[in-house]
């Protein structure tokens, strides 16, 4: 089952060179980035794909991207929130120094972070806007992108939001009561046994 972890936390600016040099730096075509213009964000930031959903940190698992931004001696935070995962409530992130050095951060210090920015650690930037939502809605289906791609705090509309909070508390009641159909059918089929 996939889920969404969120960009809590991002001050890492890349110039249009130390884009290119990144996205030569994927393993295979296509791995991270689509082209070299994905690789940077709004305001010049590094950009992380919220479209990827889990996989959204491609940090952790991808050296030759750290050693370039080591070697670039970027500065900066970057943070990651996963508030609906098996490890709800996780936090975790890098601080470059700008001297090529790099620190990985704890729960406690990207939540020391958030604090200190007056931000609450639960503040989610929104980043699914409902012509988004009609893309996702239609690639993914209602049901999916309900229950498992979209969390309701990413959601920019107001009105949308509220109205996904409500199906989703609704699609889980009912996956609730099928469950309890499901193991009354599997305690039955052992008795039979």
């Amino acid at each position: 089952m996939a889920w969404n972890i969120y960009e809590v936390k991002n001050t890492v600016k890349i110039d249009k060179t130390l884009a290119k040099r990144l996205f030569a730096a994927q393993e295979y075509e296509q791995e991270l980035w689509h082209s070299v213009e994905d690789v940077r964000g709004p305001a010049g930031l590094l950009h992380f794909s919220p479209d990827h959903m889990e996989h959204m940190d491609y940090l952790h698992l991808n050296e030759r991207v750290l050693r370039v931004l080591k070697r670039a001696k970027v500065k900066g935070t970057i943070a990651f929130a996963d508030h609906e995962g098996d490890s709800q409530e996780k936090y975790w992130g890098y601080a470059f120094d700008g001297k090529g050095g790099l620190r990985y951060l704890s729960k406690k210090a990207v939540l020391r972070l958030l604090a200190e920015e007056e931000r609450p650690p639960s503040a989610v930037h929104r980043e699914f806007t409902n012509e988004r939502l009609v893309d996702i809605v239609d690639s993914e289906g209602l049901g999916y992108a309900i229950q498992h791609y979209v969390s309701p705090e990413a959601i920019d509309d107001k009105a949308l939001r509220a109205l996904w909070e409500k199906a989703a508390r609704a699609m889980n009641a009912i996956d609730a009561l099928l469950d309890e159909v499901r193991r009354a059918r599997t305690q039955e089929d052992e008795r039979d046994e």
